[in-house]
């Protein structure tokens, strides 16, 4: 009886969370003030991922739009406002007017101030706290029909009974189920600053356009547009440097001294005896004539003929126009770069795509991208080093494309990686920004099984190690002769020795696979002291000579190398001012290179070499090292 009184309360306190969830999401999105412009959108290419819009049909005696507000004497339709003619474009006054519309999947859900609009019944709406999903379709003619996810058959359409117009869902496929979309007007024209470089935009049906250097069209900028909203100076627009006058108003002046003015509704070119016709102002959030006598003019972008233009309207005209709002857009520096000792290649200005991939990236070991702004169209970047990082503004991680790898996010100093970092072996690796591994981190080799010892030295913390190796730190150095310990963690930076485990000593490989998460890669940080220094380029010894010693293949001993000895990345060399030739490795506790690993601390067997030899060894003639004593077997 317990058990079957729980499932109701559950289900009650299930419905509960539901409920809150769906008011408090209503309650989410704030609500554009009112006036406010839309303008009619003709493909879903153009709809905005979440936006608000008037939603809208015609009948035979005018265009009318679908309101928050149910039919009073006709229960599950909804009121309409009457639109007059349909328009490209309407000054609403009222919320009830639009609608919130939001993906949802594949899908769309249309939401209003009180709740959802959802179906019910065959032909009717209500608003509901739970959403239910939309799909519009495109007609090809710049209208869309609009149905119910669960109803396809039943299209939303305005019609009339008795003269009063509402909307509802009805099977018919006449011109009534013919859906526009109007879309909320949200960027209006704010004056730059004084002497800023800038270029006339709009977004239109055609792209992001500027006006060009003809200044009758306008050229679609998008591939030049940048994630903060600025242009590169590679792109095919006219530039105007913005020159600020008193009461507001400003000039808009090209590199020859010319300005922008108006003749016969029409942008031209004036030079500085036109004074009062080259003077704007920005009015309601619109560019606007400001120098002469009579009716303000609106500079805008027209559309009407399937091509962007610049066009000059009356406030009226405008605002009952598709035309879209003129906006200014800065235009960024040039393009340039350097690339310091480490092979950092650091950006500044503003990039295209096309810059971008026509950066040369042989021999860099990071691209940092963190004082640029990313271009909104995708550059492939494909660096000849695979462990070439690529450091980004923290803000711009949704303009990254997904072919990119080893992406950093960078805020200050520091930094987080976007993606896994798979580090190749014996490629240059450097951190110009140290940054958290949030993805993980991994790194692969080919370790040598005959034996023999090797260096490693990686600029992360590794704290569990990988089975089937055996890893021993720096303990003691005296010149002559460095003594090893086991450890069972890396420290960044801190170069190791390791052996391969296997039992069968052969010449074949075996892969040493490291991983490590949310650590810190940091090829800068400094190390703890050791005589061994970590290398993650590719090393020569040249002005070292005389002091770097590389251990030797048998892996026994640290040996003075020459100038033209190399070294590389991810392995260490002994650095000292040692006279001798030679720095034998020893190991404490003594560990043995094949399977026999000795823990204690008696009768310690190695040869003259370093190695260490099982109790058993029976080899004549055979120069040993017994208890710190030379002994012939």
């Amino acid at each position: 009886m317990k058990r079957t009184e729980l499932l109701p309360r559950r289900a009650v306190w299930l419905s509960m969370c539901l409920f809150l969830a769906s008011a408090c999401t209503l309650q989410a999105q704030e609500w554009p003030e009112v006036p406010a412009r839309f303008v009619r959108v003709t493909s879903m290419s153009n709809v905005a991922r979440a936006g608000f819009y008037a939603i809208g049909a015609s009948d035979t005696d005018g265009h009318y739009l679908m309101r928050q507000t149910p039919a009073v004497n006709y229960d599950g339709k909804q009121t309409v406002a009457a639109a007059g003619e349909q328009r490209d474009a309407y000054s609403l006054s009222t919320s009830d007017n639009f609608w919130l519309i939001e993906p949802d999947g594949t899908d769309w859900t249309i939401k209003g101030e009180k709740g959802y609009l959802i179906p019910e019944g065959n032909n009717n709406f209500t608003l509901s706290s739970r959403p239910e999903t939309w799909r519009f379709a495109e007609n090809g003619n710049g209208t869309f029909t609009l149905t119910a996810t669960g109803s396809p058959n039943q299209r939303v359409s305005v019609t009339d009974r008795s003269g009063t117009h509402y909307f509802g869902r009805f099977s018919n496929t006449d011109s009534r189920t013919k859906i526009y979309l109007y879309r909320l007007e949200t960027e209006h024209a704010q004056l730059p600053a004084d002497q800023t470089c800038v270029a006339l935009c709009a977004a239109t049906e055609n792209g992001f356009t500027a006006v060009a250097e003809d200044l009758a069209t306008m050229n679609d900028v998008s591939r030049f547009r940048l994630a903060n909203d600025t242009l590169t100076p590679d792109g095919d627009f006219a530039r105007w440097t913005v020159q600020h006058e008193s009461d507001g108003k400003f000039r808009l002046s090209r590199k020859d001294g010319l300005r922008l003015g108006v003749v016969d509704r029409k942008l031209a070119l004036l030079g500085a005896s036109e004074d009062a016709a080259t003077l704007w102002c920005i009015a309601d959030g619109l560019i606007t004539t400001a120098g002469t006598a009579s009716e303000p003019l609106v500079l805008c972008a027209d559309n009407s003929n399937g091509q962007s233009a610049p066009a000059l309207r009356s406030s009226g005209e405008f605002q009952e126009s598709g035309s879209a709002t003129m906006l200014f857009r800065t235009v960024g520096n040039e393009a340039q770069y350097h690339t310091d000792a480490q092979g950092t290649a650091v950006l500044t200005g503003a990039w295209s795509a096309a810059a971008l991939e026509s950066l040369p990236l042989a021999g860099l070991t990071a691209l940092d991208l963190s004082h640029i702004s990313l271009p909104r169209t995708a550059a492939t970047l494909l660096p000849e080093n695979p462990n070439t990082l690529i450091y980004i503004r923290h803000d711009e991680t949704g303009f990254v494309p997904t072919e990119w790898k080893n992406v950093i996010a960078t805020e200050g100093e520091t930094g987080t990686a976007l993606t896994h970092i798979s580090l190749t072996d014996r490629v240059p690796f450097h951190t110009p920004h140290p940054f958290i591994a949030a993805q993980g981190i991994t790194y692969s080799r080919e370790a040598f099984t005959d034996g023999g010892w090797e260096t490693l030295c990686l600029p992360f913390d590794v704290s569990r190690l990988p089975d089937g190796f055996i890893f021993e730190e720096a303990e003691n150095f005296n010149g002559d002769e460095i003594t090893f310990s086991p450890t069972d963690e890396i420290v960044a930076n801190s170069p190791v020795i390791f052996i391969s485990a296997t039992e069968n000593l052969s010449t074949g490989n075996a892969t040493l696979n490291i991983q490590a998460n949310d650590v810190c890669v940091d090829t800068q940080k400094k190390p703890s002291a050791s005589p061994l220094r970590g290398n993650y380029i590719n090393f020569t010894v040249d002005s070292l000579i005389g002091s770097c010693y590389l251990l030797n293949e048998s892996g026994t001993a640290f040996v003075m190398a020459d100038a033209s000895s190399a070294l590389a990345p991810f392995r260490a060399y002994l650095f000292d001012n040692h006279s001798g030739t030679t720095v034998r490795v020893f190991h404490s506790p003594a560990t043995a290179t094949g399977p026999v690993i000795r823990t204690d601390r008696k009768n310690w067997i190695y040869g003259i070499d370093g190695r260490h030899y099982p109790e058993n060894y029976k080899e004549k003639g055979k120069i040993l090292i017994y208890n710190k004593k030379k002994v012939i077997r």
